[in-house]
């Protein structure tokens, strides 16, 4: 009897026009929120895209370069020069100078091949530049130094390969920088990686 009155005290559910409005507003919302996610994540590749394409059009690379020109058989001229080969400012820092496994100063190789070399061969510097803070634009060069190396016409000396070795003791290390501060670390001529060690340079960014 009890379980009959409560049937007939039941009513019918109703659907009301103010849930149905509230379930669509849910599902708009709920559609705009994914759209918006999908859209920002677009945009955020978009943007990463952009960015790449930003760092590739400012990429330096810095080519070590050691010359030697010879005057006869009796004068060489050696220069040490660092040619920016790509097509964006390289910013140069924290370099090391080495001869012979030994780090030097900057203004200080003709000295050392005075020490070396100094019985054999007549050591004159004629010109350095320090390359530490330097930035250089692309299709720039900076001479490092240039040392005129002459011996006695006498001499049987091979001058070519003693300049040669000079060439081979004569180290720079160093860290350049693209504009966007990716880095590259170089350890000789031929030796250049990306590094995360090497900082851009404060005041550059």
């Amino acid at each position: 009897m009890e379980e009959n009155e409560k049937k007939q005290q039941r009513k019918p559910f109703k659907w009301d026009f103010s849930i149905l409005i509230a379930m669509i507003a849910v599902l708009i919302s709920t559609l705009s929120a994914y759209i918006s996610f999908k859209e920002s994540k677009i945009l955020m590749q978009q943007q990463k895209i952009a960015l790449s394409q930003q760092e590739t059009s400012a990429w330096p690379y810095l080519q070590n370069i050691p010359a030697n020109n010879f005057k006869g058989d009796t004068i060489a001229i050696f220069i040490y020069s660092v040619e920016n080969k790509g097509i964006g400012p390289a910013i140069i820092n924290e370099v090391t100078y080495k001869f012979d496994n030994k780090e030097i100063s900057n203004s200080s190789l003709g000295r050392e091949l005075v020490e070396k070399y100094d019985s054999l061969l007549k050591i004159r510097q004629i010109q350095n530049a320090a390359l530490n803070q330097v930035v250089l634009a692309p299709g720039e060069i900076h001479n490092v130094v240039t040392i005129k190396i002459s011996k006695n016409k006498k001499s049987d000396l091979n001058l070519q390969s003693i300049v040669n070795e000079i060439g081979e003791l004569y180290v720079l290390e160093y860290c350049y920088c693209s504009v966007y501060g990716k880095c590259w670390k170089v350890n000789r001529y031929d030796d250049i990686k990306q590094s995360d060690q090497c900082k851009p340079m404060e005041g550059i960014r």
